[in-house]
């Protein structure tokens, strides 16, 4: 029957009540039930849900359990899961008792009816011993067999075992007559008592004189437990223990390895000496001290039911009154003893009996009807009467002006019921009386025990000895109150140590307390689990840190950090938990000892929060902070290093131009062309330094134009042979038809160099060089972070000594170099980033630690081809002439360029500033051309440009700058990039000449 739509069968036939259960019960997947089945089933059914007695029914060769809404209440937590299944799982747990009886009602036919079954029963998380009275009736089918088992029962575990408690009381009286000595009785009574129970063991100890043992003469074990006969100091079961017994609180614990009042102080092995694991002690108090403990023993953990504690309770009550009705005959047998010595003596001896009496703590009476004769000092002060002849008064005299009430009634007492006349009629009485005080009428409860004296047989006199029991009486209230309440507060205590237990073992901190031998006290779930994570072993209360940690130097500071807590300091700190690696956590820790009620140190507690994730945020900013300072830093070494290049340009322009005129014209003997040559070779690469500035400040003015990767390639190779030397192989792989690259070619060359020189630096022994160039299309998610397209993968590649990440993340940082002192400037990778950045592409670098680096330049396709070699000749043959307009406010830089105009055969006209040259061209100059500085005072070159091709719209101008920002030179103006020489110039004329 599994749960699913209800099936058709029941819809027409069946009418069940309207309870839960048939709803429940309709519910059930019935559809591979037999139809013959089914009608055998249906007024069972239908009896079983319109009974309100509970009633179930078995079905099935397997059992499966159905049941109306009363019978639902029996199976407490197993409703209503327990609708449809198998007997077998229902009933795990009970099974071999209720198992065997269904099969002998199914193979016999025969009803079975059991009263009084005692089942030992799961609930509510705990094993039960239960009585049940239940029937088991068949159910059969049209071939004789059975087809089910109709049950009915109720449980009748409160009678039972009330009845059960019922019989041991009647047993406990009966002992009690049968045994007149106490501790007799106490040993049969402690053995009912462990059998009733089903515990090990079972005492009586009674305080010594010191009140710190607890002596034990006789107690009661199962035989598989031994006798704790001899004395056991109280307090070595905890302090709060015993104080809790001294206030005469009846103890209850479940587990003593887990309950407030038996942690610490050593109580573990105070109990595990004595092999008690659970246990009831019910504390006697008289005169406001503790005087005896009744204790129940169980060497396993039990939860103790309220009824087992306050039948508990009850035993001790007896024991405790038979021992105090033993000490009242005793001194009432030591009294009359004690009187007929004083009566055989003679009246001489008065004075001593009355010595005697004096020294007695209880009051004493001795007298007849006609008023008492004798009578000690407490007695008189018990009554309040000053002298002892105001005592020898008729009885019923001295009872009217007393007004003795009984003490549990509070009914005032007839002069002939009262002890002393009952004892005058020859009769023994002890009973609990109040009296009143005559002068302050302070009432006070007494235990009067009278007895007659005899002699010859006849009543000659009646002793009394009146026992002050008000502070017992009140003990005796007290813990009756407090079993009244007890159950009241053992719920809030138990929600309120549940709700800490709830927060203790929810906390994502790391709880954990130990005592001053480093063993553990307790520890949380989230303590337990990062124990076990970062030692491979869980911990266990009562265990030694220090055998976990052993001899691990990494858990040394462990022992440091509890040695402070435990020499009784308090602190906090930061500390890694666990073995380094990036899953390592790190917690902030805070250590505080436990102390005693005297301020000793007894143990230490620690609370750990996980602080990793908060570590490596501030890492984190501190990381981005340092950024950006680097990054302001960068951006204003740029600004610097852009100002310097362009003034390094202009000082250039004049120098290179004046030696390249001076070594074209052949001007002085052969040293001096040396010098020339020597001079201009030093100012070309003074020349590339300034654009290897100008790269890392990103200002240097790049010509993107479509370029040959391949021919670039190919035209360096010999050159980078050359400089790498014969112990460093050179491999050139470039793929066929590689289209053209948008680049600046005299930039790609300096890249491909510097990057050739890096490598040939990396391998010192030799090694591999490898130069490669391919048309990749990347994608969006790419290394390079590039946008999707067609790009050409330059690449350098070497086999030498590689990078370790740390060295692979900042090898592009401006002046960082592996290299040493003067060996390296730090700019090369830093020129080539920036070069990269600015033409729209990208560089990633590749490398592993000794296995060598690889650097790749990602470089956008361009849509045409570059001009050929042919084209840039025939345009640098063209014959110059005309007129130009040079304009620029350095006059060295300006005369350097007229000087090469001049050579080329151009007629030069000379401006030092923008409005200078808009004035010639206001008095009627007409240039061929306008060659202009960009950055001066005033006017820049780019508005003098603007202003004269509004008289002039055709002029062609040309624009020299040390370098220029997007913003200020138009797109449609021709360049010319400081310094140059006159190679250069000459082309840049020539282009601007032919439109």
């Amino acid at each position: 029957m599994n749960h699913a739509a209800p099936a058709g069968p029941f819809d027409s036939g069946f009418r069940p009540a309207g309870t839960g259960m048939a709803q429940a019960i309709r519910d059930l997947d019935w559809s591979r039930e037999d139809a013959n089945a089914l009608g055998l089933l249906r007024p069972a059914l239908s009896l079983c849900l319109a009974s309100s007695f509970p009633t179930a029914i078995y079905w099935g060769a397997e059992l499966r359990l159905l049941y109306n809404d009363a019978w639902s209440t029996i199976i407490a937590d197993r409703h209503p899961s327990a609708l449809g299944r198998h007997a077998q799982e229902v009933w795990a747990d009970i099974w071999p008792i209720i198992g065997p009886q269904m099969q002998q009602v199914i193979e016999t036919g025969e009803s079975l009816s059991l009263f009084d079954q005692m089942l030992p029963m799961i609930r509510h998380g705990r094993r039960e011993e239960t009585w049940w009275t239940y029937s088991f009736t068949p159910i059969f089918a049209g071939d004789g067999s059975v087809a089910g088992i109709f049950n009915q029962g109720h449980e009748t575990s409160d009678r039972v075992l009330e009845d059960k408690r019922q019989r041991l009381r009647l047993a406990l009286d009966e002992a009690r007559r049968a045994l007149p000595d106490p501790a007799d009785f106490i040993t049969e009574a402690s053995g009912m008592l462990g059998r009733h129970l089903a515990v090990e063991r079972v005492g009586y100890a009674e305080m010594d004189e010191t009140d710190t043992f607890a002596v034990i003469h006789r107690d009661w074990t199962d035989g598989t437990f031994p006798s704790l006969c001899g004395a056991l100091r109280l307090d070595s079961f905890g302090t709060a223990l015993a104080r809790a017994l001294r206030s005469g609180e009846t103890i209850r614990i479940d587990d003593a390895l887990d309950d407030p009042l038996t942690r610490g102080d050593g109580t573990e092995q105070a109990f595990a000496a004595v092999g008690v694991r659970a246990t009831i002690d019910v504390p006697l108090i008289r005169h406001g001290r503790l005087t005896a403990i009744l204790f129940v023993h169980a060497k396993d953990i039990r939860a103790w039911a309220d009824h087992e504690e306050v039948f508990t309770q009850e035993v001790a009550a007896r024991m405790w009154d038979a021992v105090e009705r033993n000490r009242a005959h005793a001194l009432l047998r030591e009294s009359e003893e004690r009187y007929r010595q004083l009566l055989a003596a003679s009246q001489r001896q008065t004075g001593e009996l009355q010595a005697v009496l004096e020294s007695m703590p209880d009051g004493v009476y001795i007298g007849g009807a006609q008023g008492i004769t004798i009578a000690n000092q407490p007695a008189l002060e018990q009554l309040g009467f000053a002298t002892r002849e105001e005592l020898n008064r008729d009885v019923g005299t001295l009872a009217d002006e007393i007004m003795t009430r009984d003490a549990a009634t509070g009914a005032p007492i007839a002069v002939a019921d009262q002890a002393f006349s009952r004892a005058l009629a020859g009769e023994k009485v002890i009973r609990d009386v109040i009296v009143r005080h005559r002068i302050s009428g302070e009432e006070r409860i007494v235990r009067s025990a009278a007895a007659p004296v005899r002699i010859d047989g006849q009543v000659i006199a009646a002793v009394a000895v009146n026992t002050d029991v008000t502070e017992r009486r009140r003990a005796e209230a007290d813990l009756r109150l407090l079993n009244e309440t007890l159950e009241a507060r053992v719920d809030a205590a138990l929600a309120e140590r549940r709700l800490w237990a709830s927060i203790f073992e929810t906390s994502d901190a790391l709880i954990n307390a130990l005592d001053s031998d480093y063993r553990f006290l307790a520890f949380n779930y989230a303590y337990a689990e990062a124990f076990a994570r970062n030692t491979g072993q869980r911990p266990v209360i009562g265990a030694s840190l220090l055998e976990y940690l052993g001899d691990d130097p990494d858990h040394h500071s462990a022992q440091a950090r509890w040695s402070r807590a435990l020499s009784g300091e308090d602190f906090a700190m930061v500390e890694r938990l666990g073995t380094p690696g990036p899953d390592e956590h790190h917690y902030e820790l805070r250590l505080n000892p436990l102390r005693d009620k005297d301020g000793a140190v007894i143990g230490a507690f620690q609370y750990g929060i996980d602080v990793t994730q908060r570590l490596r945020d501030a890492a984190r900013l501190a990381e981005t902070e340092e950024a950006l300072r680097q990054s302001q830093k960068l951006e204003a070494m740029g600004q610097l290093t852009g100002g310097v290049a362009h003034d390094f340009n202009n000082l250039l322009t004049p120098i290179i131009g004046s030696l390249d005129l001076l070594q074209r014209r052949g001007i002085g003997d052969e040293k001096a062309q040396r010098q020339i040559g020597a001079a201009l070779q030093s100012a070309e690469r003074a020349r590339v330094l300034v654009q290897r500035l100008l790269a890392f400040a990103r200002r240097q003015p790049l010509q993107p134009a479509p370029v040959d990767i391949a021919g670039i390639i190919e035209g360096m190779a010999e050159l980078i042979a050359s400089t790498s030397g014969p112990r460093i192989r050179i491999e050139v792989d470039v793929e066929r038809g590689l289209p053209p690259a948008l680049a600046d070619a005299n930039q790609i060359e300096m890249a491909i160099l510097n990057l050739a020189v890096n490598s040939r630096d990396a391998m010192p022994e030799g090694g591999r060089l490898g130069i490669t160039a391919q048309v990749c299309e990347i994608w969006a998610d790419h290394a390079s972070r590039l946008a999707a397209g067609r790009y050409i993968q330059l690449g350098v590649s070497d086999t030498g000594t590689g990078m370790d990440e740390a060295t692979r993340l900042r090898a592009v940082d401006p002046f960082f170099s592996t290299k040493g002192i003067g060996k390296g400037t730090g700019l090369g990778l830093s020129m080539v980033h920036g070069l990269a950045l600015q033409l729209g592409g990208a560089l990633t670098i590749t490398s592993r630690l000794g296995l060598g680096t690889r650097i790749d330049l990602w470089l956008p396709v361009a849509q045409t081809l570059p001009g050929t070699l042919a084209q840039i000749s025939s345009q640098n043959t063209e014959a110059a002439s005309g007129t130009i307009l040079l304009v620029d406010d350095d006059w060295m830089v300006r005369a350097s360029t007229a000087d090469l105009l001049d050579e080329l055969g151009y007629e030069v006209v000379e401006a030092a500033s923008a409005e200078e040259a808009l004035t010639l061209v206001s008095e009627g100059l007409r240039p061929a051309m306008l060659l202009t500085d960009h950055l001066m005072p005033g006017l820049t070159g780019t508005d003098l440009a603007a202003r004269i091709r509004e008289v002039m719209p055709s002029l062609p101008v040309l624009v020299v700058s040390g370098y220029a920002e997007d913003s200020g030179i138009p797109a449609s103006l021709p360049r010319l990039i400081k310094p140059f020489r006159q190679e250069e110039l000459k082309a840049a004329l020539t282009g601007l000449a032919r439109g």
